[in-house]
């Protein structure tokens, strides 16, 4: 391959990347998970700093790969993490001395670490790292090449993110959780160790619990700096033993906090909910470089009353509005963030189907604006759930009134615009399809599998006997806008669609002609065209109700469906047009010749 692509046209969903310190230009990259979304999952190697690649050891197909780290003297020995997702979780370290050409296992005498989170070799002394965040929680290290490891006994208890200093022999910091009940993200204090990892302390000058990152100086290794959340930017110039805010950015500018920091080429670059700022002379000025950035992952799509296509977005500013053929701005203020502890994330966005100003985002916590964007307020949702990524928040086609939110904790219905939400059921659910006419006409996608039907919106949830019969969990569903009697469903992975004709009394497969495992997104367009975005599969129409399926487009849509998550939604005004969410959006348009023309938009900050 040239590109970080495969054989079968499907970009590898990347986990990882590393890059050697004795080479710059030669760059690994490790991906896969235990379901092979590509064939050429496993282990890659750039040797022109990323511009061809070629795909080396493939991994065992039960193994999530987490990350890797090149030896500091030696480019062609590099380590790689993974977690064995059949067998309990436990961590899986790998080596190859020869530039990935083969692996072994190594790291025999580790404990079941069953959350790994990193392996990392400091560059003064060559020793591997690796970090583990569960039940065997701790740093351990290894002074024989990855032979064997013993565990650093006065390592911070919740270890998370560990960096070596670059220059400083037996100089370690580590950012350690103080409260480890959040499964992703919690309050983090910086720790230094002096002596190898044999003793640590908390770092001084710097608030607690809000340290997020650590980046060096290359030119001034003992200028160290520290994203600290809502508190700004740290700035160490003795090799991080005293930390000072550096003032020049602004609370108004960094938004809800800094996540991260980097330094290269003499410029130092921060990223939070605010955007991207990069400054140029050590951070006595920074400026915003936004415009034309391309990274933010796209979590959800939905249109508004109006046709604005809008984007719920990881990071930065949270919720955005399509202006222009491929450009988008913020909506308004940046979505408030309640628990600093976690970074900005919009899980699901949904727009009002009859005012344009009112939007609903489910970050954390589910907010809701009735002014555009101006100005955004809790809603009031029974019981008040902490909203995460199988979140899905939808409004009744013909009735703006009612608003429905589908999570793991339950069912949630609202009657007025999304202000005040009832818990009608504690049944985890995936997702949710409405009636194009009748909001009391639901059908919902439990995590347990099959599909439930509901006529009186929700209060009463029947199991679809048959549906259970395909054993799968369905995380897309829509109801036929011609006739609410016949149903889609796609699966998170097999059986891909299927389809029932009669109110979900009976169901068949409905994936002739498709490709690929799981379905990414499913829609129907005004005309009745089904459109399905298949996982390693790329997008595919039906124009005959699921009968057959024939592939839409097989470049950038086929590329991006690597990745464990993405998200689809027809134009409602365009037949034909499709919107896929991913690192970005891409604009499909379908119509008439089955080689559709993509387009990506790039998201304007």
């Amino acid at each position: 391959m040239s590109r970080l692509v495969g054989v079968d046209g499907v970009e590898p969903l990347v986990s990882g990347l590393c890059q050697a310190p004795s080479a710059p230009a030669t760059v690994y990259a490790v991906g896969g998970t235990a379901q092979a979304f590509s064939s050429e999952d496993g282990v890659f190697r750039s040797d022109d700093f990323g511009d061809t690649w070629r795909r080396f050891a493939p991994l065992d197909g039960s193994l999530e790969v987490l990350g890797c780290a090149v030896d500091p003297g030696d480019k062609s020995t590099v380590y790689v993490l993974a977690s064995d997702q059949v067998n309990g979780f436990v961590a899986v370290l790998f080596k190859s001395i020869d530039g990935g050409e083969s692996f072994v296992q190594t790291g025999g005498n580790l404990p079941p670490l069953d959350n790994p989170f990193q392996v990392v070799i400091a560059s003064t002394d060559r020793k591997v790292y690796v970090v583990d965040e569960g039940t065997n929680a701790g740093i351990y290290v290894s002074s024989d090449g990855g032979a064997t490891f013993e565990m650093l006994a006065n390592a911070p208890p919740f270890p998370g993110l560990l960096v070596p200093h670059p220059t400083l022999p037996g100089v370690l910091f580590v950012l350690s959780f103080v409260d480890f009940d959040l499964p992703f993200f919690g309050d983090l204090d910086l720790y230094r160790s002096d002596d190898g990892g044999s003793t640590f302390t908390q770092v001084t000058g710097l608030p607690e619990k809000m340290a997020q990152d650590v980046a060096f100086d290359p030119n001034d290794p003992l200028t160290v700096y520290v994203a600290a959340w809502s508190a700004g930017l740290y700035r160490s110039e003795d090799g991080g033993q005293h930390f000072a805010r550096i003032d020049t950015l602004s609370q108004a500018r960094i938004g809800e906090g800094l996540q991260s920091v980097g330094v290269n080429g003499g410029s130092v670059y921060v990223s939070g909910t605010g955007g991207l700022f990069r400054s140029k002379d050590g951070g006595r000025t920074f400026a915003s470089i936004d415009r034309g950035h391309r990274g933010s992952a796209v979590r959800d799509l939905s249109f508004g009353a109006d046709g604005a296509l809008m984007v719920g977005v990881l990071g930065t500013r949270g919720v955005f509005r399509e202006t222009q053929p491929g450009a988008y701005d913020p909506v308004g203020a940046t979505i408030p963030i309640t628990d600093t502890s976690f970074p900005q994330v919009v899980w699901a966005i949904a727009a009002s189907t009859a005012d344009p100003n009112v939007i609903l985002a489910a970050s954390y916590n589910l907010l809701r604006t009735a002014d555009g964007g101006h100005s955004w307020t809790f809603a009031d949702v029974e019981g008040s759930p902490v909203l995460g990524s199988r979140t899905s928040v939808k409004f009744a086609p013909k009735d703006a009134s009612r608003v429905y939110i589908t999570q793991r904790s339950g069912f949630y219905r609202s009657d007025d615009s999304g202000q005040k939400f009832t818990r009608l059921s504690n049944t985890p659910l995936m997702s949710i399809a409405i009636g194009p006419d009748d909001a009391d006409l639901l059908y919902l996608g439990p995590s347990s599998g099959g599909l439930l039907k509901s006529t009186d919106g929700g209060h009463n949830l029947q199991f679809l006997p048959q549906s259970g019969l395909f054993d799968g969990v369905f995380t897309s569903i829509v109801i036929d806008r011609r006739d609410g009697q016949t149903i889609y469903a796609g699966a998170q992975f097999e059986p891909n669609v299927i389809r029932s004709l009669d109110g979900g009394s009976s169901f068949e497969s409905a994936s002739d002609g498709l490709a690929g495992t799981g379905v990414l997104g499913l829609g129907q367009d005004s005309r009745g065209t089904l459109f399905a975005w298949l996982r390693g599969g790329g997008l595919f129409r039906s124009t005959n109700g699921a009968n057959t399926w024939e592939r839409v487009e097989a470049g950038e849509a086929l590329r991006r469906s690597g990745s464990g998550r993405g998200s689809l939604v027809v134009d409602p005004r365009r037949p034909g047009r499709v919107y896929l969410g991913s690192s970005s959006v891409l604009q499909i348009d379908s119509e008439g010749d089955i080689e559709a023309d993509a387009s990506e938009s790039e998201i304007d900050f």
